[in-house]
């Protein structure tokens, strides 16, 4: 009964952070890894397993699924917001990894949207999905979110873009369509391929890779609070999808 009940709690903390959006992406991270660090991982594989059909011994690396086990939770536990926004997304064609949005046929790098919650004398409410909301309402006034717009910053791009790796130790799989940095600069891949020691295709192969531009830099704060989160969204994700 005790394991079970531990079980029930590690779900219920998942569930909390899922529920909070896209951006709680990083405290899930922390969470499974403080679940290891306590030992409880084995709990973690059987909570995914048991609650949401997600069986992650099939991953050989931790980091192989933390991101996709986190989409599909946020799939089965969205709120309305989530669902709307998740709508919002593949509708203009982009997905989120945490402030980080990526073309979604291409893996394309696009650029950066960040939550910005504006502080002021506020009444707020224990349902969070109201917490997307922008305007005063009759119970009283809650807090304002900005969000802040960039794209083609040095600092997103290493961020957002992993390095090109040539680990002696480790196999390293480069999809059709990843992006990658090189040095300081972009490279796509043209053909899935396998990195292994000996192999000597890097991204100046091109026969593999080609070279991409980084998208223009820019900076906008959407801070117009008449307007819903959602809506700052559509705009927010149109600067970055025009900008290319």
């Amino acid at each position: 009964m005790s394991y079970k009940k531990d079980l029930l709690k590690i779900y219920n903390k998942i569930d909390t952070i899922v529920k909070r959006g896209h951006t709680s992406i990083y405290d899930y991270y922390s969470y499974i890894d403080e679940l290891i660090d306590n030992g409880k991982y084995q709990m973690f594989q059987d909570v995914l397993l048991q609650y949401y059909k997600i069986d992650v011994r099939t991953y050989r690396h931790v980091s192989d699924y933390r991101k996709i086990s986190f989409e599909q939770i946020s799939e089965l536990t969205n709120s309305s917001f989530q669902k709307q926004f998740k709508k919002v997304c593949d509708s203009t064609g982009v997905y989120p990894n945490g402030f980080h949005y990526y073309d979604y046929y291409t893996n394309v790098y696009l650029g950066d949207i960040k939550e910005v919650e504006i502080p002021h004398s506020t009444i707020m409410y224990k349902d969070p999905e109201l917490t997307k909301v922008q305007k005063a309402v009759d119970n009283g006034e809650i807090k304002i979110i900005t969000l802040e717009v960039t794209v083609g910053s040095a600092n997103a791009l290493a961020e957002a873009i992993p390095q090109f790796e040539t680990r002696e130790s480790q196999v390293i799989t480069y999809p059709q369509g990843c992006t990658i940095l090189y040095g300081t600069d972009l490279y796509r891949c043209l053909q899935t391929y396998t990195w292994e020691k000996g192999n000597f295709i890097t991204p100046t192969n091109p026969s593999y890779w080609t070279q991409v531009s980084s998208p223009t830099y820019s900076f906008t704060v959407i801070n117009d609070d008449t307007i819903p989160l959602l809506d700052k969204y559509k705009l927010a994700i149109n600067i970055i999808k025009t900008s290319q």
